[in-house]
């Protein structure tokens, strides 16, 4: 067997040991050594076929002499150790339920990152920070802390300022005001108490000089996460006008490009369909989603109504527009929502449904897409007899796009009869097909059982909506959930 101090995984360990515990962690090391070293030659003497009496006397008055100074190095080590100690002083706060595409970040506090589970098994996680602040000196009334707010590691929307609260540990969660267009950090309550391992582990790395670990931002967060999830962004069409990651094939951003104005000076709709159109990329993020539609909300109405009419590929920019009004980001869906006047939302609608005169199925597609009563006052509206109002209206179409680091998700719940073995048998296979995962049919088929209900999701569209017909076919209810 080897000896278990010369077994540990690396000298660095030992240094790094050594600045957490002080001359304490020697004074342990010394006295094992020692102990050990005078223990054997004891159990040698003993042992010997001839022990010799005074021999033995001799090691067991070393090997308590050993005992005796070990005791007492460790004693005046850790005395003189803890009084020479800086008298540190410690405070703790918390931002918590951070969204999986939201960042709060400060490089000169330590934080720890813990995932919470969703509201629903299946659902996304969300996160909560906990913040520790050491200082060498004492925190007075007027103390604050900074804490910067990204979206997308791409804009910093604001700088927080956590107040210093004597005594307390506080938690804090972002809130958006829709009616101001700002964000702030809120007060929920008193934690139920200090972390005291986050606050060991603080006070450790900063007698250690080490760098205290942070929120990453950048390549780094979203490389971790697709290779977590496994989730590869499919590459973005390469004559689209956007502006791309060529690493990770994500888009990010969209630079707009010179305007053309018109001779009224407002914008030409051609010269801002390019940025506009990143509003139908499932993978372009929320910052850029919002500039695009501060883009639209600053357009004279004809010049918006122009826009509308322009993109009706992949789908009608108003349906798009719709869709954003339930995102799960209250700013993105605030402003689109005060950007969607109720006229010239159905003038749009019926306008594009118009255009599909000779693709009824296409048509009635749409209309599904949005609230039925909406849809009934379009197909008043419009000269499509071949457009049956009870059938679009019947099932109801209405993505709830969810924010996430590498774009929008589209959640489908599936809810079945746990008694139905046909229909669990039939989504069973269709999830082990569909979805991006290792798992055997019959690892699919244990992860089923016992289960009415089940949670999916993809940053595509077209996937979302085709799975959830999937899913009826199997004799199952299919719905569009967002968090």
């Amino acid at each position: 067997m080897s000896d278990p101090v010369m077994a540990m995984p690396s000298f660095q360990e030992i240094v790094s040991l050594t600045f957490r515990y002080g001359v304490f962690a020697f004074s342990v090391i010394v006295l094992f050594l020692l102990t050990n070293k005078s223990h054997n030659q004891l159990e040698t003497a003993r042992s010997s076929p001839n022990p010799d009496q005074w021999q033995t006397r001799i090691y067991l008055a070393i090997h308590g002499a050993v005992w005796i100074c070990g005791i007492s190095l460790i004693f005046f080590a850790s005395y003189f150790w803890w009084m020479d100690q800086p008298q540190r002083k410690v405070y703790q706060f918390s931002v918590v339920n951070v969204a999986p595409h939201e960042f709060v970040v400060n490089h000169d506090l330590y934080v720890r990152s813990l995932d919470k589970p969703g509201p629903v098994p299946d659902a996304p996680q969300r996160r909560d920070l906990h913040f520790v602040v050491v200082s060498d000196g004492s925190f007075g009334p007027d103390h604050s802390f900074e804490l910067e707010y990204f979206k997308n590691e791409e804009k910093k929307y604001r700088t927080f300022r956590i107040p210093y609260v004597p005594e307390k540990n506080l938690r804090y969660q972002i809130h958006y005001d829709a009616e101001g267009d700002s964000y702030s950090l809120q007060s929920l309550a008193d934690a139920s108490g200090p972390d005291f391992n986050l606050v060991s582990s603080a006070l450790a790395q900063m007698s250690s000089g080490e760098e205290f670990p942070s929120e990453k931002l950048g390549r780094t967060r979203i490389f971790n996460e697709l290779g977590k999830s496994g989730n590869i962004a499919p590459a973005p069409n390469s004559g689209d006008p956007y502006c791309t990651d060529n690493v990770f094939q994500n888009i990010v951003r969209c630079t707009p490009g010179p305007l053309q104005l018109e001779r009224s000076g407002a914008p030409a709709a051609s010269s801002v369909v390019p940025e506009i159109k990143i509003l139908q990329v499932e993978r372009s993020s929320v910052p850029s989603k919002i500039n695009a539609i501060e883009t639209l909300a600053k357009l004279p109405p004809a010049t918006r109504m122009e826009v509308y009419d322009s993109i009706s590929d992949p789908e009608p920019l108003i349906v798009t527009l719709l869709d954003l009004a339930r995102h799960s980001d209250p700013e993105l869906a605030s402003k689109t929502r005060r950007l969607l006047s109720p006229t010239e939302v159905e003038s749009a609608l019926v306008a594009a449904v118009s255009r599909m005169a000779d693709e009824p199925d296409r048509a009635a597609a749409i209309l599904a897409r949005v609230e039925p009563p909406l849809a009934l006052r379009v197909l008043a509206r419009v000269q499509m007899p071949r457009l049956d109002a009870a059938r679009i209206t019947a099932q109801p179409q209405l993505l709830v796009p969810t924010a996430s680091s590498n774009g929008d998700r589209y959640y489908v719940k599936a809810t079945w009869n746990p008694g139905d073995s046909q229909a669990q048998t039939c989504l069973t296979t269709l999830f082990n097909q569909s979805l991006v995962s290792n798992r055997t049919p019959e690892q699919e088929s244990q992860m089923m059982a016992n289960r009415s209900q089940r949670i999916i999701y993809w940053y595509s569209k077209e996937w979302a909506l085709g799975i959830a017909d999937s899913i009826r076919d199997c004799g199952a209810r299919a719905e569009f959930v967002g968090f």
